[in-house]
C-alpha cells in the first residue's frame, strides 16, 4: 500500500495531489469568504420554494429554460455581507437588537457601512 499526500482547501472538502489545482480551486471557492459567495453570506438562506435556497434580496435567482426560477451560487456580488460578523452580535443587547433590525431590513446604507468595518463595534 502506498500512502498518498494530498492538498485539501482550506474552506471545504475537496482534496486534490496538486497544489496548483487546488489554489485554483480556492480563488473560486463557494466556501471562501474572499469570493463574495452566496454561501458566505447573510442573505444566503433556506426557502421552501426554489430549490430549497433563496437569496432574501433577490440575488442568484434565474430564469431556466422551462420558464421557472432556480437558485444558483454567485460570486463577487456587489450586496454580499460576511455572515460571520453576525455571530459576534449580542441579540439578547437591546441596543444590538435595533443595530440588528437595521441590517436585516437590507438598509443599503446600513449594509454598506457594515462591509466597510474592520471590526463591528458590540456591546
Amino acid at each position: 500500500m502506498k500512502n498518498v499526500i494530498v492538498k485539501q482547501c482550506d474552506y471545504c472538502e475537496k482534496t486534490s495531489k496538486y497544489k496548483s489545482q487546488m489554489k485554483k480551486h480556492e480563488a473560486k471557492c463557494f466556501s471562501n469568504p474572499q469570493t463574495h459567495c452566496c454561501a458566505t453570506c447573510l442573505w444566503y438562506g433556506k426557502n421552501h420554494f426554489i430549490n430549497g435556497y433563496c437569496c432574501f434580496i433577490g440575488k442568484g435567482h434565474v430564469h431556466n429554460s422551462t420558464g421557472t426560477i432556480e437558485f444558483k451560487l454567485q460570486t463577487q456580488c456587489s450586496k454580499w455581507v460576511n455572515i460571520d460578523f453576525i455571530n459576534e452580535i449580542d441579540i439578547l443587547s437591546p441596543s444590538n437588537q435595533d443595530f440588528l433590525s437595521m441590517i436585516l431590513s437590507g438598509d443599503e446604507g446600513i449594509i454598506n457601512a457594515v462591509k466597510n468595518w474592520n471590526k463591528v463595534p458590540f456591546d
